[in-house]
């Protein structure tokens, strides 16, 4: 089975859906905001360590509880925004269209069947208290979930707009990186990031600290649309050239002796 892979806020979605949702919901049901210096409160806990990502969205999705017809909520919500799904994203493909996402199945369900996507994986959230149920669909566990949803299947094209989503656009064919609404080829900066992840094991010397930071400074300047900041740029490029000459009069002492 052929299947093509969407992570859906900031890619298919122009926004953070969770967030649109949760203001939404605030201005239709002010009581909401009673539940806000608990929200910021594991907000920083989740910032300095001190708790989880899924306690945090049980947390932060516990505005549900004060919502009587969620389902409503919800429908009410996309008829506002689906003004907000980039329509280069609905065209009719080969392969299966899967949405895979840490928003709330509940909340990118609706929206999903409307624009024809095939199927979705994404984090089980109660819909009447908000908990999360079982891990958040993020990085590694996005892999996982899919292996549990397809026995068989083959990733053409995974499109995302973030480098959490590395584990999933390894087992593409195909890597695409969404910024500002601009699709661009991911394939040359995941060879990339691969061979920078080789540096990362065993002891390193002086020659394999410079191509490593190479790669990275290479990585840098592909991501950002404009290249660094000219100031970043001119002192990475000096620390290289300082570790290359280091280098070079190092071997030189190497081979008098």
């Amino acid at each position: 089975m052929k299947i093509n892979l969407y992570d859906f806020d900031k890619t298919i979605y122009d926004g953070d859906s969770s967030i649109d949702f949760y203001l939404f919901c605030l201005k239709r049901h002010l009581k909401i905001i009673k539940i806000l210096p608990c929200q910021i409160w594991f907000a920083i806990k989740y910032k300095i360590g001190k708790c989880t990502k899924e306690e945090f969205k049980s947390v932060y999705f516990s505005f549900m509880k004060y919502i009587t017809n969620p389902e409503v909520e919800v429908n009410l919500f996309w008829k506002n925004n689906i003004k907000k799904i980039k329509s280069s994203f609905l065209k009719k493909t080969v392969e299966s269209k899967v949405v895979i996402s840490a928003s709330p199945e509940f909340l990118l369900k609706p929206i999903c069947e409307k624009i024809n996507i095939n199927y979705l994986i994404a984090s089980c959230v109660d819909i009447k208290t908000g908990v999360l149920l079982g891990k958040n669909c993020y990085g590694k566990e996005k892999v996982k979930r899919l292996n549990e949803m397809f026995d068989s299947y083959e990733v053409v094209n995974a499109y995302t707009d973030s480098l959490s989503d590395l584990p999933m656009l390894k087992i593409a064919k195909n890597k695409f990186l969404v910024k500002k609404g601009k699709i661009e080829n991911y394939n040359e900066i995941i060879a990339d990031y691969e061979k920078y992840e080789t540096f990362e094991v065993g002891k390193l010397d002086q020659r394999d600290n410079i191509e490593k930071n190479m790669i990275i400074l290479g990585i840098s300047r592909k991501l950002f649309t404009h290249s660094l900041p000219l100031v970043i740029a001119e002192q990475c490029y000096e620390k290289l050239l300082v570790d290359a000459r280091t280098l070079i009069m190092d071997t030189k002492v190497i081979r008098k002796q």
